[in-house]
């Protein structure tokens, strides 16, 4: 049996294939960051031991198909290096033990699929410090232009 030959890689012809390829790619996987004001938190489905857990996010966009977040946690660290931010109230204000509970916010953003997000959290608020700190992050990281390679 024969090797199956496969084809060199694309290139594109000219200047112009290039550009609507980049636009159409653009397209594809467009980028809404939200309002100040529309930002939210729902539930991100984690496997905890072997049970699905949902976990609080602070959402801040999306994509088609994906939700871009923050996790919220009572962790002061993320892994052996990285420390999470902490916040000055806890978001929860459902249970009124849960105000004292220290919590924090992951400093690395996360994207993942809609399907593993559960419905809006109505009853988390972020403290008006932290939100200012949290959304000035969002708006420099995401708003800022990015140089043309």
């Amino acid at each position: 049996m024969a090797k199956k030959k496969y084809s060199p890689n694309f290139h594109c012809v000219n200047e112009a294939q290039k550009k609507a390829i980049r636009a159409s790619y653009a397209r594809k996987n467009s980028f809404t960051l939200y309002p100040r004001d529309k930002r939210h938190f729902r539930g991100h489905k984690d496997n905890v031991n072997g049970k699905i857990k949902y976990h609080p996010n602070y959402v801040f966009g999306e994509t088609k198909d994906k939700y871009y977040s923050y996790g919220v946690t009572e962790e002061q660290k993320y892994d052996k290096k990285h420390n999470n931010y902490p916040l000055l109230e806890n978001p929860n204000r459902t249970d009124k033990n849960n105000k004292y509970k220290k919590s924090y916010i992951h400093k690395k953003s996360r994207n993942d699929y809609k399907s593993n997000y559960s419905n809006m959290y109505s009853d988390y608020v972020l403290h008006p410090d932290d939100k200012k700190y949290i959304d000035d992050k969002i708006d420099k990281k995401y708003l800022t232009e990015k140089k043309d390679k």
